[in-house]
């Protein structure tokens, strides 16, 4: 409203918003999920025709420029929300377990071998 009542241009420059666990304590300020960085630019309309862009990173791309974000790019970060967490889980069991696995699939293996399967 601001820029279609006075005609001026908004630039929020280097923004940031914190994303708060709500599990979490309210006295504890390191405790977030996630912090977004922004900067918001509104142009007026003569504005906006005036300094033309590409949309996302297309050129033109320079008020402002676009840059591609680096981090969180890799595959283990892409995998990252598949991560198993085996902490509670009981190797005990799982020694017993796998001999017993392992032998029943190489008789599959040798049944389909001769055959039989």
């Amino acid at each position: 409203m601001k820029v279609m009542k006075e005609g001026d241009s908004i630039r929020m420059q280097s923004q940031e918003v914190k994303f708060m666990d709500e599990t979490a304590e309210e006295d504890d300020e390191t405790e977030h999920c996630g912090i977004l960085r922004f900067e918001l630019w509104v142009l007026t309309t003569i504005e906006a025709n005036t300094k033309r862009q590409g949309l996302a990173w297309s050129e033109p791309n320079d008020d402002p420029a676009l840059n591609a974000p680096t981090k969180g790019r890799s595959m283990s970060d892409q995998f990252a929300a598949f991560a198993f967490d085996f902490s509670g889980f009981d190797t005990a069991l799982l020694k017993k377990v796998l001999p017993v696995i392992i032998f029943a699939l190489l008789c599959l293996v040798l049944l389909r071998w001769l055959g039989l399967l």
